[in-house]
């Protein structure tokens, strides 16, 4: 029997990158899934490329960092399937690429929507029917950014900071629950956001890639299969006696 067998996942952010990689995984160990995304156009390519079995997989169009969006959209995933198991608080974005003084209030506000409000109104509105039912499962992708200094991305640090926070805090306010509440910080991942980043921070997206890859102990690049390999462990009964807990996935960066 597979892990998650008859499982029900709410991936946010889940058409490409990090995101993707979870579904997949999810899919795989038997889960049902409800892809939300604020990119149709990607909904409807990954649904495509996963070619899910029939009714496996639903996709919801929506914005993380609105509250009456992303109420809908969970509201909608548990009418669809008739539960919510397991939320994996993904969506995510790095931009803009600079330090405090640089940053302009809407900038600030934009990312922050996204990457720490987000995670707080998915949050919010997955969590009346985990604890209606007793039982469930969150992951937050936070990051390494959440406990090293990288310079040069001060919003991004603090939502990722934020992420770290809330889910130590939720992890003890719904213990008695049994919901665990756990995060997963990964460090340099292969997606199309950080590619595009290479691409801005290096003269050319090869010396990029060479300088990052070399900066990792192991001298490889994490995939997003990397994470969903964690984000599964933690979302699984093989987790059972893990709350409010991080799981570092950077190839050894951290440990330098």
């Amino acid at each position: 029997m597979k892990r998650l067998e008859d499982k029900v996942a709410i991936v946010t952010g889940g058409a490409a990158g990090i995101g993707l990689g979870c579904v997949t995984r999810l899919l795989d160990e038997g889960a049902f899934v409800a892809m939300i995304d604020l990119d149709e156009r990607r909904c409807l390519a990954a649904s495509r490329q996963l070619a899910a079995e029939e009714g496996r997989l639903r996709t919801y169009v929506a914005d993380v960092g609105k509250e009456a969006v992303i109420a809908e959209a969970v509201r909608n995933a548990h009418r669809d399937f008739g539960k919510i198991d397991i939320l994996v608080n993904n969506a995510g974005i790095v931009r803009p690429w600079k330090s405090t003084h640089e940053v302009t209030e809407q900038e600030w506000d934009q990312l922050q929507a996204v990457n720490s409000k987000g995670v707080f109104l998915s949050t919010k509105h997955v969590l009346p029917f985990m604890m209606e039912q007793k039982s469930g499962a969150i992951v937050n992708i936070s990051s390494i950014a959440a406990i090293l200094s990288f310079g040069g991305i001060s919003p991004y640090h603090a939502a990722k900071g934020a992420v770290r926070a809330m889910t130590k805090n939720d992890a003890m306010d719904y213990a008695k629950y049994n919901i665990r509440i756990n995060a997963v910080l990964p460090g340099f991942v292969m997606t199309d956001m950080v590619r595009e980043e290479l691409e801005t921070l290096y003269p050319s997206y090869e010396e990029g890639l060479a300088a990052a890859t070399a900066a990792q102990p192991l001298n490889l690049m994490g995939q997003p299969s990397d994470i969903a390999a964690a984000v599964c462990f933690l979302a699984s009964e093989d987790a059972r006696y893990i709350t409010g807990s991080d799981i570092i996935v950077d190839g050894g960066y951290s440990a330098r």
